[in-house]
C-alpha cells in the first residue's frame, strides 16, 4: 500500500509539472510579444500553435498590433 501511494504521488507530480510547462511556454511568448508591442514594435507577431485559448489570444494580439501599425 505505501508503494502504491508513493507511485501515485510521483505520477501526480509529473502530470502537474507537464501541465505547468504546457501553460508557461505560451504565457512567456505572449508576455514578450505584448511588451514589444508596448515599446512601439508593431511589426511584432506572437506565434503560438496550441489550438486553444492561448492561440486565440495570440491571434487577437497580432490583429491589434497590425491595426496599431497602420495608424
Amino acid at each position: 500500500m505505501p508503494l502504491l501511494l508513493l507511485l501515485s504521488l510521483l505520477f501526480a507530480g509529473l502530470v502537474g509539472l507537464m501541465q505547468i510547462r504546457r501553460v508557461s511556454g505560451p504565457l512567456r511568448k505572449l508576455h514578450s510579444g505584448v511588451q514589444a508591442i508596448a515599446r512601439g514594435e508593431f511589426d511584432t507577431r506572437v506565434d503560438i500553435d496550441s489550438r486553444d485559448e492561448f492561440e486565440s489570444l495570440a491571434n487577437s494580439i497580432n490583429g491589434m498590433a497590425a491595426r496599431l501599425g497602420m495608424q
